[in-house]
């Protein structure tokens, strides 16, 4: 069985420290998550000092582009030679939420336009 350590998003140095130890320890992976700091590039720094399984768990993708997002993930993938997996989180948790999104992607205006086109 595979066992890993839940982890938040550390400043690079100590984040490298936590992997080391983890590794140590005989966890086989790292899911990170973002309390105040990115889980990417806490993930890449774990990923250059140990052959740790590395997950975000999870990485809010809604104030993120999904190239940006993608293109994270496939880098993290490549310097951990496979080793990562992205876990995402919309973090809209109630209609209030929804509207706001909607305000700022306009999608009642990108639909208007999507059904004039038809």
């Amino acid at each position: 069985m595979k066992v890993d350590a839940l982890v938040n998003a550390q400043p690079l140095r100590r984040m490298q420290e936590i992997a080391r130890d983890a590794e140590a320890a005989g966890f086989a992976g790292l899911t990170i998550t973002e309390a105040g700091r990115t889980a990417y590039l806490s993930a890449a720094a774990a990923a250059l000092v140990t052959g740790l399984d590395l997950a975000t768990g999870v990485a809010v993708a809604f104030p993120r582009s999904p190239m940006i997002t993608a293109s994270n993930a496939w880098e993290l993938a490549d310097v951990s030679e496979g080793r990562f997996r992205l876990g995402l989180d919309d973090d809209l948790h109630g209609p209030e939420d929804l509207a706001a999104a909607e305000g700022l992607l306009d999608v009642a205006g990108a639909r208007a336009a999507a059904l004039d086109g038809l």
